[in-house]
């Protein structure tokens, strides 16, 4: 893909340059986000501060023109672009494999945790061991060890 910026348009007010120019490429027209990341490339810049306004692509050609603006930093992006409804479900669901990924790195920590303390079974276990126990022992022999008990406390 080649980019070629054919106007730059500086723009004090608002912290950005005003980018318009053209694109060869080869196959399919390259994404918002593809550009965005070729344009930061020759702006020296960051991908996140490109924002792609439009492609518009020449039928039946691989070339395309485009406008594009780049900011000086995100805090003057955030003032000037707006995030629509499909950028906030993009972001929530960035958010919530993020939280995902950070649960499942935990618990392998959790259990190398427990393993440290001396409990190798989890609590689960430990009550089925009980369980385990308590039926060996024939129920006739439960009954008296439970009247014993009855009677030798005072009522």
């Amino acid at each position: 893909m080649k980019v070629t910026i054919k106007q730059r348009k500086e723009n004090p007010l608002l912290e950005r340059v005003e980018l318009e120019g053209s694109l060869q490429f080869d196959g399919a027209t390259p994404g918002n986000a593809v550009l965005a990341e070729a344009l930061a490339r020759e702006l020296k810049s960051e991908p996140v501060l490109v924002v792609v306004k439009h492609i518009y692509t020449k039928f039946g050609a691989q070339e395309a023109s485009f406008q594009a603006v780049a900011y000086a930093n995100a805090e003057a992006k955030s003032k000037v672009e707006m995030v629509t409804k499909h950028m906030k479900k993009k972001s929530e669901k960035k958010e919530g494999a993020a939280e995902e990924k950070k649960e499942e790195a935990a618990q392998p920590a959790e259990k190398e945790a427990v393993e440290e303390k001396g409990e190798k079974q989890p609590a689960g276990e430990k009550a089925v061991d009980e369980k385990e126990k308590s039926e060996e022992q024939p129920a006739g022999e439960k009954a008296v060890d439970e009247k014993e008990k009855s009677e030798e406390q005072p009522a």
